[in-house]
């Protein structure tokens, strides 16, 4: 009896000990699909106040890349905007990375190379380009512009659909320091017309409002990189622990001006290389008029 005690206490640990094995394989597939393979997610932002030839403009929103390639020559985030069918192309910032022997201008612009060849892309700054070598800005720079990018550097543009228009504007990320950054210069972008306004950091979302943007594309927070269930991010830049915008669509008001802030988790990681419960993301954002 001792004797097959014995074994039926062996089988018992074999067996837990083949439960846990299980579970980390479980695990770690699970931690390499949610930080390989990007997601494609459909928002919606209903608004009376956008014009009604807009009505169901489609928008990719792509940000956050950090030089990172899902698949060869991009082709799994290609894949996520060619099944947007987006009418335009948002690139909010930190496309590439400021670490040292990790920025690669190249390869971020084989990325956009082909985004353009899906719609136009409109392209803001983040405070990772505000970070790399002069030399190397340069070239992203001169790079986007020559492949049809709108770079929007604390400037707008009018776009036209049906006799109406709208203002897609961007502002630089702080980090580079630039004038053309205060509530005012902010207002002068938006001029007074329904205004999407790229802007990468999402902290100073209640001074997009004020400044009368109508709907605020950011990223930067990369999702708050660990997500917990029921809590959400845990830490965000410019946020601190437990960001209030990590992702998703926020509606902000402020007095009598109010806008809906779309926040990207982003594709790429920086500084912490993994994500946990937090998929990196294209965002198909669908605008509707009331």
């Amino acid at each position: 009896m001792f004797f097959l005690s014995r074994i039926a206490r062996k089988r018992r640990i074999w067996a837990c000990l083949s439960i846990v094995a299980v579970l980390l394989a479980v695990l770690t597939g699970w931690m390499i699909h949610s930080n390989t393979v990007p997601t494609l997610t459909e928002l919606r932002v209903t608004d009376e106040n956008l014009p009604t030839a807009f009505n169901g403009l489609r928008i990719a929103h792509v940000s956050d890349l950090h030089d990172a390639e899902f698949g060869d020559s991009h082709a799994g985030t290609v894949a996520l905007l060619e099944q947007a069918e987006p009418d335009l192309i948002f690139l909010t910032g930190d496309m590439v990375d400021r670490h040292p022997g990790r920025t690669d201008v190249a390869l971020t612009l084989s990325f956009v190379e082909q985004a353009v060849a899906i719609a136009p892309c409109y392209y803001v700054t983040g405070n990772h380009e505000a970070g790399i070598s002069a030399e190397d800005y340069a070239a992203l720079e001169e790079g986007l512009q020559a492949l049809g990018v709108t770079v929007l550097r604390n400037a707008s543009v009018t776009v036209e659909r049906g006799g109406q228009s709208v203002s897609i504007a961007g502002v630089d990320s702080p980090a580079f320091g630039t004038t053309g950054t205060s509530l005012e210069d902010w207002a002068a972008l938006c001029e007074g017309r329904y205004t999407l306004l790229l802007a990468h950091h999402p902290e100073y979302v209640s001074r997009y409002a004020e400044a009368g943007a109508d709907v605020v594309f950011s990223g930067h927070v990369h999702g708050g990189q660990f997500r917990l269930p029921f809590v959400g991010g845990l830490y965000g830049p410019g946020q601190g622990w437990f960001p209030t915008y990590d992702k998703g669509v926020y509606l902000i008001s402020e007095e009598t001006e109010q806008a809906h802030l779309v926040v990207s988790r982003g594709l790429g990681n920086s500084s912490i290389p993994v994500r946990f419960a937090n998929r990196p993301e294209v965002i198909l954002m669908v605008l509707e008029s009331k």
